[in-house]
């Protein structure tokens, strides 16, 4: 089945930089959610400040990659981000270029590549400054980025860099840039002097730090966590909350969650489960104070903080507490169903199926067996309108449902919720060996202890013939 990673609430780093001469204004961060929309439509993502053509198109873009809808959101964050950051600096150019206004307008309608081949021609046709120049090949950068071509777009991310080096934005996105191309070691150097900018701007404005400074040490600790610099990444997190707790600036409210989350999920990996409790209950109360403002951007960042508890209570083996989490975690989701936010459908069946784990490892098998009804439901209707869609995790639904009727001696019922799901997982497994394969030996044994329990010999014969087969010795 499907398992949503610790990490995978924060998985995109930020991207946004500000500008070159003067910052770009933030003072009205804006947010992605999901569109409220019937059970049958695509779920698409609307973000604060981008007009409907470019979200138009990001949904586009979005749609074409496959993703589950959370890892849409987390995408379009950055991608909105970019987005704003990229008019912004097309208003500050402001020097009289004639191409610029149609470049705006083909921004705003989400025409990126024509808008990317009218900043390159200007590029590669006018006398322009060494300012200008570099500020063009960054726009050229970002109408890439907006496409999802990182790889097209690190080159002139680079050229902006290497012309004005003093520059954070340029800097900073660099960095980014990099580390999406999994050049870690160019990155870190990289965000280091992004760093470096950061604190000479603060302290040319009289400032101990910045957003700036908070925003990079975040993005430098998360490198190094991935590269297994534990005590290195705790220390760059820790900088960058108490930078932001030092602002004390609301527009940096979600900021600071984000790196306590970033922080759990460090002492989550390793293994310091107290210090990683403290940091998502701490990153769980922001989160719940800016719900109350704007339920539809921030509630999902507080089911996300609860699935990270569920996890790690369920690996220290608090099962109690890891309910009460679940459960949270299940009526948040349950509640932005209701209020029409179908996208989220997906997400109340995982929880609803992991709550049926939690209640069936307790012996609550009432409980347990109306959450995997109620789980194979959802993914049933999921399948309907997109058949390719949670075929897997329906396939996991079905095969713990299947093992609770057996521990219950109903073996009927056993017996065809696993036929069921052995079907699915035999048919995933087909066109992808490796991802499948492991799914389906377990389903057919389960499936197999039914047929030795009904004294069926024949069918448990042919279910090991199956299992040598995928190389399994029953």
């Amino acid at each position: 089945m499907r398992m949503r990673q610790v990490s995978s609430l924060f998985v995109a780093l930020l991207v946004c930089g500000t500008g070159q001469a003067a910052d770009v204004d933030e003072s009205a961060p804006g947010w992605c959610a999901a569109a409220a929309a019937p059970v049958q439509s695509r779920a698409t993502i609307f973000c604060s400040d981008v007009e409907a053509a470019a979200l138009g198109r990001l949904n586009e873009l979005l749609d074409a990659m496959r993703l589950t809808f959370v890892q849409k959101r987390a995408q379009a964050e950055p991608w909105a981000r970019q987005y704003r950051d990229l008019k912004q600096r097309l208003n500050l150019l402001g020097d009289n270029d004639a191409p610029l206004p149609v470049v705006q307008r083909l921004v705003a309608d989400g025409r990126f590549e024509e808008a990317s081949a009218l900043l390159e021609d200007t590029l590669n046709s006018r006398r322009l400054s060494r300012s200008q120049r570099s500020e063009y090949r960054f726009a050229v950068a970002r109408t890439l980025s907006l496409q999802f071509r990182q790889s097209d777009a690190l080159p002139y991310y680079a050229g902006a860099f290497r012309e004005s080096p003093d520059t954070f934005a340029y800097a900073f996105s660099y960095a980014e840039a990099l580390r999406e191309g999994h050049r870690d070691e160019e990155a870190r150097a990289a965000y280091q002097h992004a760093l470096a900018t950061a604190r000479r701007g603060a302290a040319s404005e009289g400032s101990k730090s910045s957003n700036a400074e908070a925003m990079t040490l975040t993005s430098l600790a998360t490198l190094s966590r991935d590269g297994g610099r534990a005590a290195e990444a705790e220390q760059n997190y820790r900088r960058a909350l108490q930078i932001y707790h030092d602002l004390r600036d609301e527009r940096y409210t979600d900021k600071s969650g984000e790196v306590l989350n970033h922080l759990g999920v460090l002492y989550h990996m390793t293994e310091k489960i107290r210090e990683a409790e403290l940091a998502y209950q701490e990153a769980l109360t922001v989160y719940r104070s800016l719900a109350q403002a704007n339920a539809p951007a921030y509630l999902p960042d507080v089911a996300g903080i609860l699935h990270n508890l569920t996890l790690l209570y369920r690996g220290a083996e608090r099962r109690q507490e890891a309910q009460w989490v679940a459960r949270a975690e299940h009526d948040v989701y349950r509640g932005l169903v209701r209020d029409g936010y179908a996208a989220y459908i997906p997400e109340l069946a995982d929880t609803l199926n992991s709550l049926g784990v939690l209640y069936h490892t307790s012996g609550r098998l009432l409980q347990a067996e109306s959450a995997y009804r109620e789980s194979v439901a959802f993914y049933r209707g999921i399948v309907q309108y997109d058949p390719a869609g949670c075929l897997e995790d329906l396939a996991g639904a079905l095969n713990n449902l299947g093992v609770l009727y057996r521990d219950t001696q109903r073996m009927s019922e056993a017996r065809r919720a696993l036929r069921e799901a052995a079907q699915i997982r035999s048919d995933l497994a087909s066109r992808k060996p490796r991802l499948y394969t492991a799914d389906l030996v377990q389903t057919l044994a389960n499936l197999q202890k039914v047929y030795r329990q009904l004294g069926w010999t024949y069918e448990a014969g042919e279910i090991a013939e199956r299992l040598e087969k995928l190389g399994v010795i029953p």
